[in-house]
């Protein structure tokens, strides 16, 4: 939108939601497994895991650069996640790694190039101590491997790193 300001014009612009029909299909495939039948201690050990598959139709937007299609914002054609904890009644670990590929966060984003989030993983653990039935302490570790999330308008050029380091969470 074109303004004039004391004589001074200027544009404004501003994300406008769309009308188009967009579809998302996909399909999710999880399961889990508690080792109950081994014996000892083994039998606390269990693992998670799920994959998430998404394809998207209808939008319309296209690079402004090379025409090409784009997918519909947030998307990843892929994410999935795996755990491995360990559990009693008195205390739990577990540890697990989230890894999603990359997506569109806008399609006109800084010189109105479309701007996509690179593939991002995280591993977490966590642990927690049930001392009591009504006081639990508990250690939450998050991004282990200091991953950075990059974002980009071209495999070449980056327009953004964020680094949140290895975080830890202690309470109670």
């Amino acid at each position: 939108e074109d303004v004039n300001n004391d004589g001074l014009p200027f544009t404004i612009t501003r994300p406008v939601n769309g009308d188009d029909k967009v579809t998302i299909d996909g399909f999710e495939i999880g399961g889990q497994l508690a080792f109950e039948f081994l014996p000892g201690a083994w039998k606390n050990f269990g693992i998670m895991a799920n994959a998430t598959f998404s394809n998207d139709s209808g939008y319309k937007e296209v690079d402004s650069f090379t025409g090409a299609a784009l997918s519909f914002p947030g998307v990843s054609d892929l994410s999935y996640n795996a755990s491995l904890y360990y559990e009693t009644d008195k205390f739990s670990v577990r540890t697990a790694y989230n890894w999603r590929e990359s997506w569109l966060i806008t399609p006109r984003g800084r010189g109105n190039l479309p701007e996509y989030n690179d593939d991002y993983g995280t591993l977490d653990a966590s642990a927690s101590w049930n001392v009591t039935p009504h006081f639990t302490a508990f250690l939450d570790a998050v991004n282990l491997l200091g991953e950075q999330r990059i974002e980009y308008n071209n495999p070449f050029r980056r327009i953004g790193n964020e680094t949140f380091g290895k975080r830890y969470f202690l309470g109670v």
